[in-house]
């Protein structure tokens, strides 16, 4: 079996410095409720939570630039 590549503190300092670069944070507050509703349809859809929000934003985005 080959063996896990070590991840150096370098390597971290390297993607935090991309990811304040080229990403920004949304932050949002729902209901536990909601989360779990959400979390649901995101794994049925077999998404991960993050990748189901930004999706159906992105969906969202089209629709209203067909109106």
């Amino acid at each position: 079996m080959p063996q896990k590549r070590k991840y150096t503190s370098k390597q971290g300092e390297w993607t935090a410095a991309y990811k304040k670069e080229h990403y920004s944070r949304i932050v949002m507050d729902v209901p536990t409720e909601e989360k779990e509703r959400i979390k649901a349809a995101a794994e049925k859809a077999g998404e991960s939570l993050q990748g189901f929000l930004v999706r159906s934003a992105e969906e969202r985005i089209i629709r209203l630039r067909a109106k």
